[in-house]
């Protein structure tokens, strides 16, 4: 939804907000209609008060807008909800990253969600960080050691060099 799109929350969590907003109406359990003489303001219009069939994350979800909406006409308006999520913001992102690993779990049940293949996945992200640092400490510490190195080459250099000179007066 484009109420979403600007916001500071990860780019999925406004795509699974909006989309919870979608999915709980089409279950029946909110619409949406346009405010009169605003344009482009969408009224959310609360139609069910329990969440009794719903999935943990939808619950979450239902439950904040029933915190928000007004409870004489059982809405609110996106900037009503705008205005919620600014002044109480502990609240909001609590239960929107509280969706998250509740689909997490309800997606691992239904078997669509290995958790094996996360725990390997992020081991190997660890992994990736581990030598991305590795890289550029060794990057750093070469710098360091560069100096030094140059020096003992340069020795190095003026010593083969005299070694050289003996070997060919030996010769001679």
């Amino acid at each position: 939804m484009y109420y979403f799109k600007n916001t500071s929350l990860s780019s999925h969590m406004s795509k699974i907000l909006s989309a919870t907003m979608l999915d709980l109406c089409l279950k029946g359990y909110l619409t949406f209609e346009t405010v009169e003489g605003k344009k482009d303001q969408i009224k959310v219009i609360l139609k069910q008060t329990e969440d009794i069939n719903l999935p943990e994350d939808e619950k979450t979800i239902f439950s904040l807008f029933q915190q928000i909406a007004n409870k004489q006409t059982n809405s609110f308006t996106m900037k009503e909800f705008e205005n919620y999520a600014r002044n109480h913001p502990s609240i909001v992102l609590g239960k929107i990253n509280k969706i998250e690993e509740q689909a997490k779990n309800l997606q691992q049940e239904k078997g669509n969600y290995d958790k094996k293949q996360i725990e390997t996945y992020q081991k190997w992200i660890l992994k990736g960080v581990g030598y991305l640092f590795l890289g550029i400490f060794s990057i750093v510490f070469m710098q360091i050691l560069v100096i030094p190195a140059i020096v003992a080459s340069i020795y190095s250099f003026k010593l083969s060099g005299r070694y050289n000179q003996l070997t060919k007066k030996r010769s001679r």
